[in-house]
């Protein structure tokens, strides 16, 4: 097998202990892609909005900037996970944002409440796997 590490650089720069996408060949024509917790960083301002939904919508954009970077669209993932900091199991609202995202594909996934993220600032976090076919 062989891997290719990826930071687009339409999204805000990793830090020093992760990179943003791994893609594994595990096959000729098929390869797994591994995409770090993306978060509401917006490259463009250098800013972590201050709502939830805002970081959400940065945060899918940020992963949907992973995903092109692989050649990959939303309906290549086969998993997500969500961190939401103070979660709130009856606040449905995020579920629209990732719905929209998603634009009718459905990848097993888990909602996971947290004390905090990487950041005070970071309310959000989503982790994603794909796997893109090739010929």
């Amino acid at each position: 097998m062989s891997f290719k590490i990826i930071d687009p650089p339409t999204i805000h720069e990793s830090a020093k202990t992760y990179s943003h996408v791994q893609a594994t060949k595990i096959s000729p024509t098929c390869t797994l892609v591994t995409i770090a917790g993306q978060v509401g960083l917006d490259k463009k301002t250098g800013q972590i909005p201050s709502s939830v939904a805002e970081q959400i919508q940065v945060a899918l954009q940020n992963l949907n900037e992973c995903l092109k970077a692989v050649g990959a669209t939303p309906a290549n993932l086969i998993n997500l996970t969500h961190y939401v900091v103070n979660l709130d199991p009856n606040d449905k609202s995020r579920s629209d944002l990732v719905v929209k995202f998603l634009d009718g594909h459905r990848p097993p996934g888990t909602l996971v409440g947290v004390s905090a993220l990487a950041h005070p600032s970071l309310l959000y976090e989503v982790q994603a796997t794909a796997i893109v076919h090739s010929g």
